[in-house]
């Protein structure tokens, strides 16, 4: 890394790189702090994901982060969040992202707790043409759940925050030991710490759809070891099981995608969006427009932050709290706004 430098410490009105004025805070977690910023060369506004200062001299902390920025620079997709610029050394690790004005998934489902088949439908195939994308370019994320996927107040869904995302050519990074990604949402092979592929987004992705329709993951408890291992020796519960009105097709679809054999799952993401394609023809394939929930009396404060942006954090099935990458959001917004577009 050469020379350690003096860690800069983020706050308002601070502009990192001679370009990026840094306006509010939008998230945090373990790894990173996320600021909107004005980006004074282009008059735009960016997203600013920023090392924690106490990390910014850590060789592992800077590794990991800097792979992240590698991933997803190689990435061109609209459904996957872009990354316009790198700012490394000099006491600043940062990525500067597409802002997204909206809310994260895992919102919309806390606030509403499922959506609508067509929504659920649309966002597969979506989510599917991103990590295909990501895929071909040998990205993967290993790390898909409801907190790190974005929706634009269009209802437009993207993927965000690749900062355990590997080269399907390398080594596996998980340290013997741990388990890296989120326990809900692990594919079995990731639980083992075996070798991770592309299908094991695939069985993520499915885990996602499947809360998306059934208002929770497949495997649930209270301690995240637990629900990380029942995968390796539980069938999860059939879908229609718990919500019978779910479409045969459609949940057919995303059982296979748990499959516990990664040979017995869909092999490729273009083939499971093939496969969602065909349920979505039985829909109404028009706008959908969140209903509203009722509202309950919980709000989002920091005496810090403007009063009407809610500084965003989700929190892992492990108690982590979790980066969320490039979105402002409100309570009253995610309640209302579509979670995918046909």
């Amino acid at each position: 890394m050469g020379t350690a430098h003096e860690p800069v410490a983020a706050r308002p009105g601070l502009t990192v790189g001679h370009r990026y004025e840094l306006r509010a805070l939008l998230g945090t977690g373990g790894m990173a702090q996320v600021w909107s910023a004005t980006d004074q060369s282009l008059g735009r506004v960016v997203a600013v994901k920023l090392l924690h200062p106490h990390l910014v001299n850590d060789a592992s902390s800077v590794e990991r982060f800097r792979r992240e920025a590698v991933a997803v620079a190689a990435l061109s997709h609209p459904n996957i969040v872009a990354v316009f610029d790198t700012l490394f050394g000099n006491g600043v690790e940062a990525i500067v992202m597409e802002y997204v004005d909206g809310g994260t998934l895992r919102s919309a489902l806390d606030d509403r707790g499922t959506i609508t088949q067509n929504e659920t439908v649309q966002l597969g195939i979506k989510l599917a043409s991103a990590l295909a994308h990501a895929h071909a370019h040998g990205v993967i994320h290993r790390d898909i759940k409801p907190a790190n996927i974005l929706i634009t107040r269009e209802g437009v869904p993207k993927l965000t925050d690749f900062g355990i995302a590997k080269g399907s050519a390398e080594t596996d990074l998980t340290v013997v030991g741990t388990i890296m990604g989120t326990p809900s949402y692990l594919a079995p092979e990731q639980v083992q710490n075996r070798p991770v592929d592309r299908r094991a987004d695939l069985y993520s992705l499915c885990v996602v759809l499947y809360e998306a329709l059934a208002g929770r993951p497949p495997f649930v408890g209270e301690e995240p070891t637990a629900i990380a291992l029942a995968r390796l020796h539980e069938d999860p519960p059939p879908l229609r099981q718990l919500v019978p009105s779910v479409d045969a097709a459609l949940a057919a679809v995303l059982m296979r995608g748990l499959e516990r054999s990664a040979d017995r799952r869909f092999q490729s993401a273009a083939d499971l969006e093939a496969a969602l394609r065909a349920p979505a023809a039985a829909f109404d394939t028009r706008f959908d427009t969140a209903v509203d929930t009722a509202v309950d009396d919980r709000t989002d404060s920091d005496p810090d932050s403007d009063p009407d942006t809610v500084v965003t954090r989700e929190v892992d099935d492990d108690g982590a709290v979790d980066d969320l990458g490039v979105s402002a959001s409100t309570r009253d917004r995610s309640r209302r706004q579509p979670v995918a577009q046909a």
